[in-house]
């Protein structure tokens, strides 16, 4: 699909979208969904947000290309996401608040998107923060797939004491950022390192892994014995509850580090359902409430779009190394002034985009301007996010030029302002050198 004069001409009168959903419309219309075709679409337009919920959740992998099987895998998924929640609900000892993501929907057709009022910020809030607390314990407690988004008690520790060390290094160079370059040799699921980065980054929990199985297990000295032995197969429900409850019971009493997660009035999250997580990630997880219909895909695809980088470049940090390198390289071959400024300011890349790529954006974008920026991640690569950045760094470049010292640089990529951001400018100025790069 190329972008030809009449659809460039239609776009400047206003026109926009009619051909594109005729073509969204064929493309679903055949037994099997063409990804590429997909694809070209999010790269050259924007999506109209009636389908862009479904072409998410193909290009995510939460629904199949193949329209005889999208049945029976929401079916299933539906089950397994109804499985994750009990399973959360025993390991916090508490439940999740109820049909949050009903309330929210309804919510929704009562006020406007955009819409300010408290009773949208409270139900928004809910949402989000349910999902994120459901991502948060299974890969906690059960994946160990990401550990950028969690912390726990012992973290805390960890953290603060890292920091204190970090800032004793000489080479902490003032408390820039620091990566461990052994995470960039380990790229396999059994992955047990997380890297070592700024404040920016957390730690997750220490894992140890076994050389015949890709199973992580805590930390722990003792394991608890298993939930059913090898000569019992039929055992109900209540009877499996109540061995768990019994188990947690007996690990939260003997392990230092306890699967039941309890507030500790610290840390990045809110703690309001006795569970600490990264505000970052209920960012993420909000703009899945507002682009999903259901509860089921709207958990898929947050879970999908953040476990992305371990499935595209093997360990779970170094989709962001992979990143802050490509965005290195752009800044040295296309903005040469904005990298010789760095440089002159011992200002390294990964001390701000770090926290942008992270975030995925949502750090300083809303959520108007995250769908399509998201569009070209989500539906085209996770490079975009190197090229897009590019495209952010050169809107802003003579107020970072202005700048004159490191604080000062950190300060205003870090909290950029986004009434000066041309959305349109941005994305067309990254297709550009994406497409170059090609």
């Amino acid at each position: 699909m190329k972008r030809d004069f009449r659809t460039a001409y239609l776009n400047t009168l206003g026109f926009k979208g009619g051909q594109l959903k005729t073509s969204l419309e064929a493309i679903f219309e055949h037994r099997v969904v063409d990804l590429n075709k997909l694809k070209k679409i999010c790269n050259l337009f924007e999506m109209p947000s009636q389908y862009r919920g479904r072409v998410w959740k193909i290009l995510l992998g939460v629904a199949s290309s193949y329209q005889e099987t999208s049945d029976f895998i929401h079916e299933q998924r539906t089950i397994e996401y109804e499985d994750l929640k009990h399973a959360v609900c025993l390991v916090r000892r508490g439940n999740l608040p109820d049909n949050f993501f009903q309330r929210w929907k309804d919510v929704l057709n009562e006020y406007s998107i955009d819409s300010d009022e408290q009773v949208v910020l409270d139900a928004r809030d809910s949402a989000a923060s349910s999902l994120a607390i459901i991502y948060h314990v299974k890969e906690q407690y059960f994946n160990f797939q990401n550990g950028l988004y969690f912390i726990t008690d012992a973290d805390q520790g960890n953290m603060s004491s890292s920091s204190s060390q970090r800032s004793m290094s000489p080479s902490s160079n003032d408390g820039m950022t620091s990566f461990d370059s052994s995470n960039n040799n380990s790229n396999s699921k059994g992955t047990t390192n997380s890297s070592s980065m700024s404040h920016t980054m957390v730690n997750p929990p220490t894992n140890t892994t076994s050389s015949s199985t890709s199973t992580t297990i805590p930390n722990n000295n003792t394991l608890p014995t298993p939930l059913v032995k090898e000569d019992n197969n039929n055992i109900d429900n209540q009877d499996i509850d109540r061995r768990i409850e019994q188990l947690l019971s007996e690990y939260s009493g003997s392990q230092p580090n306890s699967l039941v997660a309890t507030s500790s009035g610290g840390g990045s999250g809110k703690d309001d359902y006795g569970m600490q997580f990264e505000e970052h990630l209920k960012a993420i997880a909000e703009v899945f409430c507002y682009v999903c219909d259901t509860e089921v895909d709207a958990f898929w695809c947050f879970n999908s779009f953040l476990n992305r980088s371990l499935k595209q470049y093997g360990h779970k940090d170094i989709g962001i190394y992979h990143q802050i390198n490509i965005l290195s390289r752009l800044l040295e071959l296309y903005e040469k002034s904005l990298w010789d400024h760095f440089h002159l300011h011992n200002v390294h890349v990964e001390q701000f985009s770090t926290k942008w790529f992270k975030t995925y954006f949502t750090c300083f974008l809303p959520t108007t301007y995250l769908y399509r920026v998201w569009d070209r991640i989500i539906g085209v690569s996770l490079d975009y996010m190197a090229f897009i950045a590019l495209s952010i760094l050169q809107t802003k470049r003579q107020g970072i030029l202005e700048k004159t010292s490191a604080a000062d640089i950190l300060n205003y990529t870090m909290n950029l302002s986004i009434k000066d951001l041309n959305i349109d400018a941005i994305l067309e100025k990254s297709l550009e050198y994406y497409t170059n790069s090609e």
